[in-house]
């Protein structure tokens, strides 16, 4: 065991001294891989040197970590005040329970510490039963830690810490309804030339319905940085100008970012992310031809949208269109074909499943099948829908679509209240009436006995 032991020793010191000088010049990712295999030999030097590389790389804290509580557990000191130093990084502060050691931080007066512990308080709060809260009801555990979020995040603000200036124009924006001050913050924030700040103030602007300077913002955000976000909320805002010449930029900016999107692709397969961004920016192209009246051009656009991502939502604005003949001709037969690849798809869609139940009932786009209605309408039925209880009692108590069965027909409405029960009869008469069915069959209720 001794001659093993002092093999592994030897073995550990050679590989870190192969290493060190790498490290030294700044090469982390050769180093590392050589680093690596000394630190898992047991090496504690090099445990620590394997935190310090990973530590300098993004999202890599809870990485660093390791090696920083493996070298600490070795009696590396430097180490252990690294694991320390790293309280800020969430993952790193639950994995290691080091929230005392940030709230120390923050008590001291650390800007990076006082702005994590706010954004602790904010997003995951104080633990109920702290003494401070357990007599609190949650609504007024949540106050406090909003309450106490913003003195901690204001704290770090006022020292020019970014993420808490953002931190406390949200809390004011989103819970304390300070619009001035919200907006102030974030005026604040952009002052580090930050896209993120940019895209969060515009946000902002958006919501309040200042759409001209939010756009400019987007765009300032887009231009700035390859953020995700930015160019398709920098194209709606311009879109939601309501101008022509707001909405000519608009499609503009549609080419610019398809254009982007393509060449980011061009060595790459066509991934879900990529086509589900080309989509968005079809159809925000297809809603802009849409307000400006040309539904012609809308509906293509929406079509190849449609076509390109399988979206449930477009596909029922394209059926939508078609059914009402909402500035093209009708067409019952493409809108029942839209419709009901949403409703016989994998996700339920109560509207498009009782559309095509009424659409089969009523002979629309497909000829008449009251049976094929009554699957649609007991899938409505089996999830609990009023409305899917009342069509299929009406037709067990008619024989439509399904064997007769006045029985059945009660027991389904057995129990059911009254007003919500003439609010489905209502409903059911317009879409008999708007059709010519005058004198349609109806149940009625009384004393949860069903007649005609």
């Amino acid at each position: 065991m001794g001659l093993f032991g002092n093999s592994t020793k030897k073995e550990a010191k050679q590989l870190y001294n192969k290493a060190l000088p790498l490290y030294e010049q700044g090469k982390y990712e050769e180093a590392l891989k050589i680093m690596e295999q000394a630190a898992d030999l047991e090496h504690k030097e090099a445990m620590y040197l394997c935190g310090n590389m990973e530590a300098s790389m993004k999202d890599h804290s809870l990485i660093a970590a390791k090696w920083y509580s493996k070298a600490a557990k070795k009696g590396h000191s430097k180490a252990d005040e690294k694991l320390k130093d790293l309280c800020v990084d969430s993952s790193v502060r639950k994995e290691y329970h080091l929230e005392k050691e940030l709230i120390k931080r923050a008590e001291k007066g650390a800007a990076e510490a006082q702005y994590a512990y706010a954004d602790m308080l904010y997003h995951d709060g104080i633990d109920k039963n702290d003494p401070g809260r357990v007599r609190l009801s949650e609504k007024e555990r949540r106050q406090k830690d909003i309450e106490d979020a913003l003195v901690w995040a204001l704290k770090s603000a006022e020292q020019g810490n970014m993420d808490a200036q953002l931190l406390c124009a949200l809390i004011y924006s989103s819970e304390m309804k300070d619009k001035e001050s919200a907006l102030n913050w974030y005026k604040t924030a952009i002052k580090h030339e930050d896209p993120w700040a940019y895209h969060l103030y515009a946000s902002c602007l958006s919501d309040y319905k200042q759409y001209e300077e939010a756009s400019e913002l987007f765009l300032k955000s887009w231009d700035m940085g390859d953020l995700e976000w930015s160019p398709i909320s920098c194209i709606r805002a311009y879109k939601n100008i309501g101008t022509k010449k707001s909405r000519t930029t608009a499609l503009e900016l549609c080419g610019r970012r398809i254009s982007e999107l393509s060449k980011m692709n061009q060595k790459k397969d066509k991934n879900s992310e990529f086509i589900n961004g080309i989509a968005g920016i079809l159809s925000v192209m297809a809603q802009i031809y849409y307000e400006d009246g040309d539904k012609k051009s809308a509906l293509q656009w929406f079509l190849r949208s449609y076509n390109l991502s399988g979206s449930s939502d477009t596909a029922c604005r394209c059926a939508k269109m078609y059914y009402e003949g909402d500035g093209i001709k009708r067409d019952y037969t493409k809108a029942y074909k839209l419709y009901s690849a949403v409703a016989d798809g994998t996700v339920y869609d109560k509207k498009t499943v009782y559309q095509c139940g009424i659409m089969q009932f009523f002979g629309e786009g497909v000829p008449a099948s009251p049976g094929q209605a009554f699957q649609y309408f007991s899938r409505l039925m089996n999830r609990g829908d009023y409305m899917g209880y009342y069509l299929c009692a009406v037709m067990y108590y008619e024989g439509i679509g399904v064997s007769q069965d006045p029985e059945k027909a009660s027991e389904l409405i057995e129990g059911y209240p009254d007003k919500v029960f003439e609010n489905m009869q209502e409903t059911w008469m317009q879409e008999c009436t708007r059709r010519g069915y005058y004198e349609w069959p109806l149940l009625k209720i009384e004393h949860h006995t069903v007649y005609l």
